[in-house]
């Protein structure tokens, strides 16, 4: 009896195990990018939107906000003044991360920095700041106020997306891009927006809930299940 409760426990911990790597990799990109890149050797690999291998925590999404947005102008951020006083929020810093995916070629490479990449991008809620973290670990912003918008990235890296939940993406106007770091002169660019305000959720999506309630559900009934065991062993 000994042996086979120890054996439905460890079963049990492994599934414990497992739980945090599938809510990991359940994260959902919410905004859709489009564009081609030409290769050394003369052929085309398109861009992709793919998961973070690690999202970033509050504290970096903190440090982030405190060293981009101090960089933008008042005019820059004239779109978002309507969208925040409708969601209540008075600072930037409370500005929420709506969106964060890796920016990468469809082959699974990435273009250096130094070169300029054109990529278009279906935000879900606008207006937005676009954030692409370059890959000396400096920054390049984008105020975008309508999607889809075409922005011009310096090389191809992790981006960051923040937005007022309650934003309607009425403003007009382009954006521009402020870098910050080693690569601010080679990470100017400008956003601009083709096509009318994009909708959408103002959140991500959450994580697959029906999955991890499975495996949830999983666990009670193993541990459910070892209970009995003890109990029809100690009758018998």
């Amino acid at each position: 009896m000994k042996k086979l409760f120890s054996a439905v426990l460890a079963a049990v911990m492994m599934l414990c195990l497992c739980v945090p790597a599938f809510a990991a990799g359940s994260k959902t990109i919410t905004t859709e990018v489009g564009g081609n890149v030409t290769l050394p050797d003369g052929t085309t690999a398109s861009l992709e939107a793919n998961v973070l291998e690690q999202q970033p925590t509050a504290a970096e999404v903190q440090e982030i906000k405190a060293e981009v947005f101090s960089k933008l102008t008042a005019s820059e951020l004239a779109p978002l003044a309507d969208a925040m006083e409708k969601a209540g929020i008075e600072t930037l810093s409370e500005l929420p991360m709506t969106d964060a995916f890796d920016l990468t070629l469809s082959n699974g490479e990435t273009v250096p920095m130094g070169t300029d990449v054109t990529v278009t991008m279906n935000i879900s809620t606008v207006p937005a700041i676009v954030v692409h973290q370059m890959q000396d670990g400096s920054y390049e912003a984008f105020v975008v106020s309508k999607s889809p918008a075409t922005l011009t990235f310096n090389g191809t890296s992790p981006v960051y997306v923040f937005a007022a939940p309650a934003g309607t993406g009425t403003a007009t106007g382009t954006g521009t891009a402020t870098g910050t770091g080693n690569a601010a002169a080679a990470g100017t660019g400008t956003a601009a927006g083709t096509a009318a305000a994009g909708t959408g959720s103002a959140t991500p999506t959450a994580p697959k809930t029906g999955d991890m309630t499975m495996l949830y559900a999983g666990v009670v009934i193993m541990l459910a299940s070892a209970a009995a065991v003890v109990v029809y062993k100690k009758k018998a």
